[in-house]
């Protein structure tokens, strides 16, 4: 069986660290596409109309570049 895609959802902690560490392994699987996604809650429903995502867009990238 190859695996083609795989999500992997990341909650931004030193876990995430690992996870990535280990993806490349997936590609003797025939990994050739991995989605990366995170859930970031909004403090308070009905909370401010704009809500600052930088660092969890940051903390992505840099997650992305290691992988």
């Amino acid at each position: 069986m190859e695996l083609k895609h795989a999500v992997v959802a990341l909650d931004l902690s030193d876990s995430s660290n690992t996870i990535i560490c280990y993806l490349p392994e997936l590609k003797n699987l025939g990994l050739e596409k991995v989605t990366l996604l995170t859930v970031v809650s909004n403090p308070y429903p009905g909370g401010p109309k704009k809500f600052d995502r930088s660092s969890f867009q940051e903390k992505l990238n840099h997650l992305k570049t290691t992988l």
